[in-house]
């Protein structure tokens, strides 16, 4: 149980800081790896073949837990792609999302490279 805790602590205070979004996204994916080995998603009790959709639902928000936590993350410079994000209708996949900070973080450094 502590080990849990101490995992939760450390996805909630992990912060882009000095990292590239590739390492701080690896950094997240991994400590959300381990807390997954201790946190299994609820089975639904349909008789044969899920009809309730519980599994897909309970992957979304576990998802869209994800991308929140990341873009929540991120340094104050994608404050633009963090709000665009946010303000979808559809919160976007993690890997899209991670996609789209990449792209602007391309783009920033092209930026300052010139």
């Amino acid at each position: 149980m502590f080990h849990i805790v101490d995992l939760q602590d450390q996805i909630q205070g992990c912060k882009q800081g000095d990292s590239n979004i590739s390492e701080y996204y690896t950094r997240l994916k991994i400590l959300w790896k381990e807390w997954e080995l201790y946190r299994c998603f609820l089975l639904c009790t349909c008789s044969s073949i899920c009809s309730c959709g519980l599994i897909p639902k309970l992957k979304k928000e576990r998802e869209d837990d994800y991308v929140i936590r990341f873009l929540c993350g991120l340094n104050d410079v994608y404050v633009l792609i963090r709000s665009q994000v946010m303000l979808m209708e559809s919160m976007s996949s993690l890997v899209k999302t991670f996609s789209l900070v990449l792209l602007d973080e391309r783009q920033f450094i092209d930026k300052s490279s010139s």
